[in-house]
């Protein structure tokens, strides 16, 4: 078994070969694949604690588990490939090649959501103790998707030349040239040796401790809020923050078709919105009765 480093990442001058891929028997292998499939085994072995500790049926658990990964790994996909259609435009086919990354949280939440509810409506099962259950063992598998994203160098951060800055090749650039914030990586590209870099924030790095301060208040609540669904609602609640706050720091963004406005700040925004709006509410019911 071999590295396949690829771009070498700088921190401080100080570099460090960080793999993409192992060769293992001639064969090539994405570590960002590698990532997933853990966050798959992580997410599946966390929901079904959480479920026998909720007394949820673990045949219903493991289908929806199924259900949620499969349809969150489509949705990501085709949310991606709907607002970020540019690097698969030469070759539409290369949608189906999963390996090479390309997936949005917002699509996963809504393909997930949209296939779960309908399951449990048709077979008349509590919806709400469900999400439940699969958003304690989405908030592990995050922390391993990010630490992929990481490996894939994806996704691209803003310029940046502070003490945190990561240093990728430029090869590593999005894809939509005519940004704004492209535009200001490529005014910034110095060589090192043979190479052109960029400086840039390590967003990547910031979602893996969004992960983990995530799953840490997620794993709190759950031994607090005894309502069901509740729990569901605070873990959208604190992605779609996570999710603002990251994209301030992104140069590789969905974007609505033919503005500069992120897809992804306008979602996280109505979905803050929303959810305050509804628990302002609900306080609100019950103070009047």
């Amino acid at each position: 078994m071999t590295l396949e480093t690829g771009t070498i990442y700088f921190f401080e001058q100080r570099k460090a070969e960080i793999p993409e891929a192992v060769s293992l028997f001639g064969f090539p292998v994405s570590l960002y694949g590698v990532c997933l499939l853990l966050a798959a085994a992580a997410g599946v072995f966390a929901s079904l604690r959480e479920g026998r500790r909720r007394k949820q049926d673990k045949e219903l658990t493991l289908t929806l588990l199924c259900l949620a990964i499969l349809s969150a790994l489509i949705g990501a996909r085709v949310y991606y490939a709907v607002f970020q259609w540019y690097p698969f435009s030469k070759f539409p086919l290369s949608v189906l090649n999963f390996r090479i990354g390309g997936f949005a949280y917002f699509g996963a939440l809504i393909g997930s959501w949209f296939i779960v509810r309908h399951y449990c409506h048709r077979k008349a099962e509590d919806f709400e103790r469900a999400a439940d259950v699969l958003c304690v063992g989405a908030s592990v598998s995050a922390v391993f998707v990010w630490i992929g994203c990481a490996l894939a160098r994806e996704p691209v951060g803003r310029f940046y030349d502070g003490i945190f800055s990561v240093r990728i090749g430029t090869e590593y650039l999005p894809y939509e040239a005519d940004g704004a914030l492209t535009e200001e990586l490529l005014n910034h590209v110095y060589r090192i040796n043979d190479g052109e870099y960029i400086s840039i924030h390590p967003v990547a790095l910031y979602g893996v401790l969004s992960g983990i301060l995530i799953l840490i208040a997620i794993r709190i609540a759950k031994h607090f809020i005894k309502q069901n669904g509740k729990l569901f609602l605070l873990y959208l609640f604190l992605n779609a923050v996570s999710c603002l706050v990251l994209e301030v720091f992104r140069a590789s963004r969905c974007r609505i078709w033919g503005t500069e406005i992120p897809i992804n700040s306008l979602v996280a925004a109505v979905v803050i919105f929303v959810l305050a709006a509804g628990e302002l509410r609900h306080r609100l019911k019950r103070k009047v009765k």
